[in-house]
């Protein structure tokens, strides 16, 4: 009889505590990926990676484990990483002109 009572009352606690929720944030305040996502300005750069495949940017990359990834746009100079396993998140990467202008004054420039 005991034994009974003691499962009725643990019936009813399990029953309770099944309406309890937990409170979920209602924005997260950051962007979270289960993979790197890997972001160029300018964008339409292409990704190589070891192995050989390739991926233009904004590019989702798995890295499961430690790889060499270069970056190359045409009039850019290229980058290379080294990424390392199980990384998540965003990778921005602002890539550099080969041959960057200045501004030059009018008056500097010759007659034509």
């Amino acid at each position: 009889m005991i034994f009974m009572r003691y499962m009725l009352v643990l019936i009813i606690a399990g029953l309770a505590m099944s309406s309890c929720t937990t409170p979920v944030p209602e924005k997260a305040t950051e962007k979270t990926y289960p993979y790197l996502l890997v972001v160029t300005v300018p964008s339409g750069a292409t990704l190589t990676f070891t192995g050989g495949d390739t991926c233009e940017t904004p590019c989702p990359v798995n890295v499961t484990f430690q790889m060499k990834m270069t970056i190359a746009k045409a009039g850019y100079k290229p980058i290379t990483y080294t990424l390392y396993g199980n990384n998540p998140g965003e990778l921005l990467v602002e890539l550099e002109l080969v041959a960057p202008t200045t501004s030059v004054e009018e008056g500097a420039l010759p007659d034509l």
